[in-house]
Formats: C-alpha cells, structure tokens, sequence
C-alpha cells in the first residue's frame, strides 16, 4: 500500500494537498482490500479500531508519512516531538474513524476531501 500511495501523491507538492490525498486514499484503499473491507465492517469495526490505534507499526507509518509534510515546523521547534506523536495519534483516530464508521452510503472521495479541507486541515495550516 505504501508503495501505491507514493504512486499516487507524487505529482503533489503542496503538503496540505497532500495530507488530505493520502488521508483519502488511505480512507479508500480499505474497501478496495476484501480483507480490511471485511475488518472494518459490522460489528468487527469497534474491535479493529482499538487494535489498529496501539499498533506501534500503524503510528511509525503514521510518523513517516507526516514528517516530510511538516519538516520546517519540525526542525525550527515550532512543532515539538511530543506535539509530533500527538499530531500522528489524531490522524489515524480520523483515518480509523472513517474506517469503523464510513457514514452515509452516498458518502464519496469527494465528500471526504471536503470534510477533511473545511474541518481538519485548518488544524496544520500554521505548520505548513
């Protein structure tokens, strides 16, 4: 999936466009794989959620994905390493919420993107 996603942010330069494309192309990928798409649905949501929050594989993966995104912030102490792991912790509470909880059947790609520009981004744009 890794390898995809890079496959598939690579024509973006602009952090934001591409925190938002990977938070939706990750969002995506799960009904596109039978075994996350199964994972993910009915009554197994709940329970895959808590377990993918503490997997430290799922937060390194989180942290690689974010720190190129959010390097200057980083480096100049702007975003300090405990607001870092605070940062990663909440991306994927949103990512594994969209997972567990996928909304309305009508939901799309494109109604994800919306949500997350008006309502999530505006929480990095000083990072960036």
């Amino acid at each position: 999936m890794a390898a995809e996603a890079s496959a598939h942010l690579a024509g973006l330069a602009d952090p934001a466009e591409r925190l938002i494309e990977s938070m939706v192309f990750s969002i995506s990928g799960i009904g596109d794989r039978p075994v996350h798409a199964a994972i993910f649905s009915g009554e197994s949501a709940a329970w895959a959620a808590g377990r993918a929050i503490r997997m430290d594989a799922l937060r390194r993966i989180g942290e690689t994905a974010v720190r190129p995104l959010l390097g200057p912030a980083i480096d100049s102490g702007t975003l300090p390493g405990p607001a870092v792991d605070d940062l990663v912790d909440w991306i994927l509470r949103v990512l594994l919420s969209y997972a567990a909880i996928p909304g309305p059947a009508e939901l799309q790609p494109a109604d994800i993107r919306r949500q997350l520009r008006t309502w999530f981004l505006p929480a990095f744009e000083r990072y960036f």
